[in-house]
């Protein structure tokens, strides 16, 4: 083959893989952004009669994707024992 053809060819692979990675880039960074995290956070298991006294059984976690709420319990530990009113 000719010399400046193999010269062209390889300067034309080396600007395609550039690009090819530059798009790789955007696009990942995109769908990345997209993605909300999520956080698991203590709820109710089943309804729940008020002034009764909160056990591992009454409770599940849920996983809530976005801002938590006001005064959200991350933890069972944290939950059990404590008073439901």
């Amino acid at each position: 083959m000719n010399r400046r053809l193999l010269n062209i060819l390889l300067i034309a692979f080396v600007v395609a893989a550039g690009c090819s990675y530059i798009v790789f880039r955007l696009v990942g960074t995109r769908l990345s952004a997209n993605r909300q995290t999520t956080t698991h956070v203590v709820a109710a298991a089943t309804d729940i009669k008020l002034g009764s006294v909160l056990r591992d059984s009454d409770l599940t976690t849920i996983e809530i994707s976005g801002t938590l709420p006001k005064g959200a319990i991350l933890k069972k530990q944290d939950a059990i024992g404590r008073g439901v009113v």
